[in-house]
Formats: structure tokens, sequence, C-alpha cells
């Protein structure tokens, strides 16, 4: 279905504020969206992403149970929600969500936010399992090092962490900015790699 010119404005709109930081009027313009289409599946899983970057997360909880009434299937949602879940560290419900999403759609995005949750969750073993799928996935298609490495470096694994991050390109995901590697930046080495691997400014981190 096509999006109205009108709504994909405010859309658009609204990604360039969340881009700026204006997260309160980011917000306010997807509420906008929202009334122009309240049943929008998209919209009421997009809105949250703002609503969390904003700390509220229960408000993001809550339209991503209503995108999921609208449409169970919609991975991104779930995974979504996890991720909420996860920042109010119900790991359990956040588990049960995330794996609904990769059971939906695997991707290794989505693979590596499990593992990140794994290893804040102290679970070892489900973490390591996780870079072993993400390994196996390299094998068919590029899989950013970053991915592997921010896990481990959420276990506290700083050694296999950094040996990853050297095979790392500028333009991968996660970047060096994200908080996951936040454990390495007390590291010498860690400024030789921020330096090659920080993102441009210019570029939306959003």
């Amino acid at each position: 279905m096509q999006i109205p010119s009108s709504v994909a404005k405010l859309l658009n709109k609204g990604a360039a504020l969340g881009w700026d930081g204006r997260t309160d009027e980011a917000i306010a313009e997807k509420r906008r969206v929202l009334e122009h289409d309240p049943l929008s599946v998209i919209t009421n899983a997009e809105l949250p992403l703002y609503l969390m970057q904003g700390g509220r997360t229960d408000e993001a909880i809550g339209l991503l149970q209503k995108a999921l009434e609208l449409d169970p299937n919609y991975a991104e949602a779930h995974m979504r929600l996890g991720i909420a879940y996860m920042n109010k560290k119900q790991y359990e419900s956040a588990a049960l969500e995330m794996q609904k999403a990769i059971a939906l759609d695997r991707n290794p995005v989505r693979l590596t936010n499990l593992g990140e949750l794994y290893a804040l969750w102290r679970k070892r073993k489900q973490a390591l399992q996780t870079i072993a799928q993400l390994q196996g996935l390299s094998k068919q298609h590029y899989v950013a090092p970053n991915m592997i490495a921010i896990v481990y470096a959420r276990l506290g694994d700083n050694a296999a962490a950094f040996q990853w991050l050297k095979n790392a390109r500028p333009d991968d995901a996660p970047k060096i900015t994200n908080p996951g590697f936040d454990s390495l930046r007390s590291e010498p080495q860690f400024k030789t790699l921020e330096a090659r691997l920080k993102p441009d400014p210019a570029c939306p981190a959003f």
C-alpha cells in the first residue's frame, strides 16, 4: 500500500529530527503520523524507537504490544519489544521476543542483539552459541566483525573483541561508539581502532 505524501513527509521529518538528537520533537512528529493512520503497524513499531531513545521505555512497550496485536508476525516489532524488555532488565521476556523475531526473520543483526542479551543476562554458553551462529552465517554472506566483537565485549572477553574489531570496516555496524564497546575504551589499543572506525559525524547514527 502506498503511503500518502503528507504522511511520508512527516515520517521523513521525524527521522531527521531523531538523527539530530531532537528526540522530543521527533516523538511529536511520529505521533502526528500515527494520528493520520492509527492502524499502521510500521508506525506503531517505529515510534517506540524514539520513545526508548528518550527513556520512555514503558510507553514504547505499550505501542509495540499494540503493533503486534495488529500483526503478530511482524519480526521487527518483536525484536524492538525484546530490546525494550532488555533495557528494563526483564531478560526472560526479552529473550522470548527476540527468539520470536529470529524465528520469523533470521538475520545477523537480530542474532547479535540476542547474543548481547545473553551476555548481559550472564548466560555465557548461550551467548557463545549466538557467536557460533553468526560465524556460520558469515560463510554464506558478509557478517560485520563488529557483531561478533560486541558480544565478546559484553561477555568481558576484551581480547577476543579486539581480535574481531581489527577486521572491521568503518561502515560496519554496530558502530565503535555503541555503548556495548564501553568495556574496551580504557584499553590502549582502543584509540587506534576508534580513529579508524569512528563514524562520519555527517552520517545519521539513529
